[in-house]
Formats: C-alpha cells, structure tokens, sequence
C-alpha cells in the first residue's frame, strides 16, 4: 500500500513528527512536494508557526537575504491569502540595537519640544 493509501489522521501525524522532531521545515517541505496528498497535509504544518529572521542592513544585496523575511512573507500572503489564514504565530526575530544617550534629555530643549 503507498503511503497516500493511509487514513488523513495518521499521515497528520507522520508529518507533524517529521517537523517536531528535528527534521524540521524543509524535511516537511520537501515531503509537501511529493504529491498532491502530503501537500495538502504539509502546508497547514508549514504555515501554522513561522519564525522571521531580521533584515539585513543592505537590501541591495539579494544574495544575503534570508530564506524567510517579512518583505516575502507580506508578498507571499498578498498573493495567496489563504495561505495568511493557516498562521497562529509569528516569531520576528530583531538583532538590530540601538543606542539609548546615557545623559538624559533635557525637556527645555527644543528639539524635543
């Protein structure tokens, strides 16, 4: 029997073990790709929890963007909102730091009036 020949539940159940125990995303995205079945399966797994990593300082350079970022992920959702409707959370991930004066702000300054 083919692994689509098994009951809906218990291919859930693979392909959430297969993204749950260290496989992780492209395990279970590779196995989305296989066919129609396991794709329908897949996606809501994919979709359902998704982590964003932070920009990178230049955009220009599109080589060091991320896999995933939320310039993609908005675009992504734009064209297929179906796929927006599948997420329960978002993790964005921010690596930037700024720097906080370490003298305080005068409030009679009229810069910040």
């Amino acid at each position: 029997m083919p692994l689509t020949g098994l009951p809906v539940e218990l291919l859930v159940q693979i392909l959430e073990d297969v993204f749950d125990e260290g496989y992780g995303r492209p395990s279970l995205a590779n196995a989305g790709k296989t066919c129609r079945v396991l794709h329908e399966i897949a996606q809501p797994i994919l979709y359902r929890e998704l982590e964003v990593p932070p920009l990178p300082l230049s955009l220009r350079e599109p080589s060091f963007l991320p896999g995933l970022n939320i310039v993609h992920l908005i675009a992504t959702f734009d064209a297929n909102p179906y796929l927006a409707s599948l997420v329960r959370a978002v993790e964005v991930h921010n690596e930037y730091r700024v720097e906080v004066p370490q003298h305080p702000v005068d409030p009679g300054d009229p810069r910040f009036a």
